[in-house]
Parts: C-alpha cells; structure tokens; sequence
C-alpha cells in the first residue's frame, strides 16, 4: 500500500508540472511558401495623395488579404487575395478586388509580379505588384505584441490611375489588432405618417457620421439632416422630413461608411 501511495503521489507531481508548461502557437511552416503565407491586415494608401483609402463597411480602413501556396506548393510562386471568396457589385473590395499568382524570392521575403491574371474577373482584368516585402517581427500592433510587416505596391486595370501602396501586419487574433465594423445605423423610428405641412424630427441613435439624406420623390416629402456630433464614434444626430402632398415615399439615410437606413414616409 506504501508503494502504491508513494507511486500515485509522483504521478500527481509530474501531471502538475505538466500542466503548467507553456506550450508555443503551432507551427505554421508547413506551407511551401512560408514565411510569405499567411493571412495579414492592411492599410491602402494612395501613393501619389498620402490618403488612406475609405474602406466601405469598416471604420478603420483595415482590410484582410491573404497570402497562400499554390496547388503544386512551388517556391517561386504564390496566390496573392485581396477581398473575399468571390467579389459582387455590393462587396466593399470591389475598386481593388485581386486574385492572382505572383512570383516570389523566398531567401529574401520579396514578391512581384508584371499583368497578372486578376481571377476574380472573366474580362480579362490585369494587376501588378512590386516593391512586396515580408519583415519578421517588423511592426508593432494596437494589442503591443510584435508580428510580422508586410508592403507592397499595387496597380490594376480597376482603377488605372492609380498606384495604393499596400501595408500592414500578420493577423494576431487579438482584439485590438482585428478591423473594426462600422456602425450600422439606427433611427428612432423608420416609419412616418404625415399630414400636408407637418414635420416629424427622427433621432439617429448611431451611425458613421457625414450623413447624407434623400427622397425618392421630393414632391411628396423632403427632408434634411438638423445635426450631426462625434460622440464616441457613434455619430448620434437629428433630421427632419417635412411632407408637401399626399402620397408615399422612401427617404434614404446614408453615412461616410456606406451604411443606410431607409424611412417609408406616408403623407395623407
């Protein structure tokens, strides 16, 4: 019995000690492509302006691209993604929608390429890429952590005109590090009933900010945006619709984000 509590009594210790070990992030190298693989987060940057480019539907203007190894896992090439699975007329990527294979020099963390085939598109759409660079632990993130640097140039037949330099970091997981969602909008109430002459007042609640505002018939119903504040980047402000003759209407909301809200105005 003493040998058995003795046994069970180093089996407890050596389970407490493993417990606490620190186990490291699983690697990632497996792809023939790595360190270039990987899923990162980005800024465009118009280069001839300075202007970071307005991201539709996000807040920050920080996007997701991807970086992976081709079906044959060469070393010299990789896909390049920048937008989602597919690209729709509505999709927020749609001005710089990429998918294409670019050439790679793995020893130097570098990528290039002249006219590719942009596969998002069937028309026969082109884009290049130069200056592609992957730094190793090259930026610090919002969360405080290290994580890999990634630029590069960008030009396409989406927009001819001009050249985004394309910069940002590895993706962490952490919170702070991940794009931020713009607000959708939220009124008080998305239904007025009018009589000719009358005015109603709508609260927005929340929303992105630089507010626009139309009618689909300004005969029957107009309206105008009263004020606007940044109150911890929720935007919250007034507008008023005022109805001029019987019939139905929609009047239309729209922030600096894309967002929009819509009011069925009845006015009798």
């Amino acid at each position: 019995m003493k040998i058995y509590k003795i046994c069970l009594l180093l089996f407890c210790i050596t389970a407490a000690f493993s417990s606490c070990e620190t186990y490291g992030d699983a690697d990632v190298d497996h792809s023939s492509v790595f360190p270039l693989a990987g899923e990162w987060v980005v800024q465009l940057k118009d280069v001839a302006t300075g202007e970071i480019f307005n991201v539709p539907t996000v807040r920050d203007d920080r996007l997701n691209i991807y970086t992976y190894n081709t079906s044959k896992e060469s070393t010299t090439q990789m896909w390049l993604r920048i937008g989602g699975v597919s690209v729709s007329s509505t999709s927020p990527y749609v001005s710089f929608a990429v998918k294409g294979i670019v050439d790679i020099d793995l020893a130097n963390k570098t990528f290039n390429v002249k006219d590719a085939t942009n596969d998002f598109y069937t028309d026969g759409k082109k884009f290049s890429i130069s200056e592609g660079k992957v730094v190793l632990d090259g930026t610090t993130t919002a969360s405080g952590g290290k994580a890999d640097f990634i630029s590069f140039k960008l030009t396409s037949d989406l927009h001819p005109n001009l050249t985004y330099e394309v910069f940002g970091y590895r993706r962490t997981g952490w919170a702070e590090d991940e794009p931020n969602p713009a607000n959708t909008i939220s009124l008080s109430q998305t239904t007025a009933s009018l009589a000719v002459g009358e005015k109603v007042t709508i609260d927005i609640r929340r929303g992105n900010g630089q507010y626009t505002i139309t009618s689909d018939d300004p005969t029957i119903a107009t309206a105008v945006i009263d004020s606007e504040i940044d109150d911890d980047n929720v935007y919250p402000g007034k507008l008023t619709i005022t109805a001029h003759k019987a019939g139905g209407t929609k009047v239309v909301l729209t922030d600096y984000e894309g967002r929009s809200e819509n009011i069925v105005v009845a006015v009798q």
